[in-house]
């Protein structure tokens, strides 16, 4: 047995593909865990949403609040059910570092579903600005403030009652 930067233990008893198996066999079996949770949930998902589909009678148009995974129903509908979807996005990920945590997969996926959506309509021109940036084309457009700000507007009488 021979020590190899204090850490490894190499057991030259064996050969050298059994120890490069002992060494990144854990890997592998943390990989396809994750891929069969991954498989499970996608499959488990989509059933759902059939059975689900299967309950909702005409509908004209899907409204998406959410990009990533309610977008891939959302071309399942579009495709097999030649209904439009428009996107509503919320989430200020796509503004900070938390954009860089989502997996390759999920940035390829959102790529195609904003590409095919009719339209993408972010909270804010900033959030838009930003998705595009980041490689999520599609057909964009801002919806005004729908307050009438001339008839809401704070009040200027300040109570020393506190009201909810």
């Amino acid at each position: 047995t021979v020590f190899l930067k204090k850490s490894l233990l190499l057991d030259t008893s064996k050969s050298f593909s059994d120890f490069l198996l002992s060494i990144f066999s854990p890997l592998f079996k943390l990989r396809f865990d994750n891929l069969a949770f991954f498989i499970l949930k996608s499959y488990l998902f989509f059933k759902a949403f059939r059975q689900l589909l299967k309950l909702v009678n005409d509908f004209d148009i899907v409204h998406l609040n959410k990009l990533y995974p309610f977008g891939l129903f959302a071309l399942y509908i579009k495709k097999h059910h030649k209904k439009p979807f428009i996107i509503s996005e919320h989430w200020s990920g796509y503004k900070t570092s938390m954009i860089y945590k989502v997996n390759l997969i999920h940035k390829i996926l959102g790529k195609i579903i904003t590409r095919k959506a009719e339209f993408v309509v972010p909270i804010s021109r900033d959030l838009g600005n930003r998705m595009q940036q980041l490689g999520l084309k599609g057909n964009y457009d801002q919806v005004p403030n729908v307050v009438d700000t001339e008839m809401f507007a704070p009040s200027e009488n300040k109570e020393s009652i506190l009201t909810i």
